[in-house]
């Protein structure tokens, strides 16, 4: 059964409209009782277009219209690529361009564009990470519908990249000229073919009556003009989302074209709100109030729990440096019979998983990583792990299988180039003698005719005989010399696709050595100790009741009954790079908090360091810190101020009347004001 604010959106039917919908508050159900409605109302299904942001949820909704439509009368619905890929059929049908072939291969479409790129590049050594810049700099051209010298301003993109503004008419020169389509040019291509054609605009515009736009807050200039083009003067538009979600500026996504674009465009436009939230209780939805309030850029609402929401816990646990509250709060849950696949671990980066990682593998407790790789499946960090082997002198104590698969790691990583055909001769070689693996190595490089290549596989060579002959066992001097001997500082920098993910994959490295000094161990001793916890990672991976962990990014649109955010330390969360620039702006930043925190269904835990500082704003109801709270990796994140946690837990107390606000409590007009939208 629809609520008021459902029903009133589900019942629209003539003219613009704009629904602002909060986290939880059923806007899907309410999209397909509104086409319902309109089918009911004379409106042909073909007529309808849906349009969804991703896969997951166009399956999702055209699903729970499959309930009332046969496949073939069901209402159209695409995202926004398959709609472009929809569109350009025709056109090729049309013979208005000629038939593309569409590359959706990452790789292929890396080496392209570094082909594009080489005689720009010279001698840089980073071509993997400029190559990757660049690609991403053609993206944001055609999202954002600007020319290059436009996005290069806008975005502040580095000096020394100014090439690219001539590099981008090669790379789309050739592009044409080889009929190829990337992944980007699904859209971009139909859409400003159309624009420039006014008897392309005739054909393709007025299809349909009614179009119905999910996530408007993740849109980008050119699915704005789509959008436009596709609706023409006939369709009456509703746009479906929340300015407070939108979590991807990165690539074009800016939450103005909810909050003002939309009726500059379709004038006149209905704005509904669906405020009520049915995933969450009352702790949860004032928290987010109180943080959310902060953006100043952003449509002028409060979202409150509805009558019938189950309650949600609010925990905030401080922990000393080198304590694990995470396994401490999964006991707690399954103590009381609830399963492990019901809690999902949210973090900002993957990078600040690894300590995470470490506590669960230590604590026996399965987990999965969706979207990013556990700890002992990284690449450089499994080399790292293989040279301290061989360092520690705990190499020979493994199993011949376990030798293999880290001599494999230390090969490849940094990459040495050798062929696979070398490489796996060089292994199958090795194998008899694995004792010894510098010998096979050295094997290996006498059959070399490449010089470059030569020097990095004799060096890797030279490298293990080093470590084998290191005359100390302090584990922090052995981790700085493996990371100097095999060159994983420079391989990281010249490897990574930006100065943010060089910093993040190198936070890896540091996690693992800040809890390596933690245990007390020896060199010797904390090898062996890894080598237990992989060996249990194995064997968890046959669980099917496991831990999620995942990135607050692919969090967006689902939900669990337990949320734990770790790691909420200023300059992790929000985001500040150790050297100052590039920071994230403190709205995106406090858009994604937001988007993690209500993910939770009847518990969320904010786990940071033990700071005294918010101890004392919690104690007196404060909702901001007293100054800026300073980025030197000791001090909670700012926006555990800004939730008022003081108020926050108390909210179902306040509801019920057993709790009043005392005196002195600031922006206590937050809690008002839910107050007063929530019991009426």
């Amino acid at each position: 059964m629809l609520s008021q604010s459902q029903t009133l959106i589900a019942h629209h039917v003539n003219g613009h409209a704009k629904v602002l919908a909060g986290a939880g508050s059923g806007k899907t159900t309410t999209m397909v009782a509104r086409v319902n409605n309109l089918v009911a109302g004379g409106i042909a299904p073909s007529n309808i277009l849906s349009v969804m942001f991703n896969a997951d949820a166009r399956d999702s909704y055209r699903d729970k219209l499959l309930t009332t439509y046969s496949k073939q009368d069901c209402p159209p619905v695409f995202t926004f690529h398959g709609f472009g890929s929809a569109l350009i059929k025709e056109l090729v049908q049309r013979k208005v361009i000629p038939k593309y072939r569409l590359e959706t291969n990452d790789y292929n479409h890396y080496h392209f564009a570094l082909t594009v790129l080489m005689p720009w590049l010279g001698k840089i050594k980073a071509k993997r990470r400029v190559t990757l810049e660049f690609i991403s700099f053609v993206d944001l051209i055609k999202n954002a519908i600007k020319t290059p010298a436009q996005v290069f301003a806008e975005y502040e993109i580095s000096a020394k990249y100014e090439f690219f503004l001539n590099a981008y008419a090669a790379y789309e020169a050739e592009r044409i000229s080889k009929l190829i389509l990337f992944f980007s040019d699904l859209i971009y291509t139909p859409v400003m073919i159309i624009k420039n054609d006014t008897r392309l605009k005739a054909i393709f515009s007025d299809r349909y009556e009614q179009v119905i736009v999910d996530e408007f807050q993740d849109i980008s200039e050119i699915q704005m003009l789509m959008i436009e083009l596709a609706s023409g003067t006939r369709a009456s538009v509703m746009a479906v989302g929340d300015d407070d979600q939108c979590i991807y500026s990165w690539r074009g996504a800016k939450p103005h074209y909810l909050i003002s674009t939309f009726e500059e465009v379709f004038k006149n436009a209905t704005v509904f709100q669906l405020s009520q939230t049915y995933r969450f209780g009352h702790q949860v939805s004032m928290a987010a109030a109180y943080l959310i309030k902060n953006n100043v850029n952003r449509s002028p609402k409060l979202g409150y729990s509805a009558h019938n929401a189950s309650p949600t816990c609010v925990s905030l646990d401080l922990e000393q440096v080198g304590q694990s509250s995470i396994t401490r709060q999964l006991n707690q849950w399954t103590n009381k019979g609830r399963r492990l696949n019901e809690v999902a671990i949210l973090v900002r980066s993957y990078s600040h998983a690894l300590t995470t990682e470490l506590a669960l593998l230590h604590a026996g407790l399965p987990y999965f990583i969706e979207g990013g790789k556990a700890f002992f499946e990284t690449a450089e960090l499994g080399a790292l792990m293989a040279a301290l082997h061989v360092a520690a002198g705990t190499y020979k104590t493994l199993d011949k299988k376990t030798q293999r698969a880290m001599l494999l790691l230390y090969l490849k990583t940094p990459n040495t180039a050798l062929p696979q055909d070398q490489l796996t001769k060089l292994m199958d070689e090795a194998q008899g003698d694995l004792a010894n693996p510098p010998d096979a190595i050295d094997v290996t490089a006498d059959c070399i005719t490449e010089a470059w290549i030569k020097e990095r596989v004799t060096k890797k060579g030279s490298a293990w005989r080093n470590l084998e002959s290191l005359n100390t066992t302090n584990l922090e001097d052995v981790f700085h010399y493996v990371v100097e001997e095999v060159g994983f500082k420079e391989f990281i920098e010249t490897t990574s696709t930006s100065e943010d993910e060089s910093e993040e994959r190198w936070a890896k490295f540091e996690a693992l050595l800040a809890y390596a000094k933690h245990t007390g161990l020896t060199l010797r001793e904390f090898m062996l100790f890894l080598e237990g916890l992989r060996s249990g990672q194995m064997y968890h991976k046959k669980h099917d009741n496991v831990i999620l962990i995942t990135s607050i990014h692919r969090s967006k649109g689902l939900e669990w009954p337990f949320v734990i955010m770790p790691h909420l330390i200023q300059g992790r969360f929000p985001h500040i790079p150790r050297n100052g620039q590039n920071i994230a702006p403190i709205e995106d930043e406090r858009r994604l908090f937001y988007v993690a925190m209500t993910r939770a269904q009847e518990r969320v835990v904010f786990i940071a360091p033990k700071d005294d500082a918010l101890s004392f704003a919690l104690s007196n109801g404060l909702d901001h810190p007293n100054g800026s709270v300073p980025n030197d990796g000791t001090r909670a994140s700012q926006f555990l101020y800004e939730m008022n946690i003081f108020v926050s837990q108390r909210a179902d107390q306040l509801m019920s009347g057993e709790f009043t606000l005392p005196d002195g409590i600031e922006s206590d007009a937050t809690a008002l004001n839910y107050l007063k939208l929530a019991t009426v």
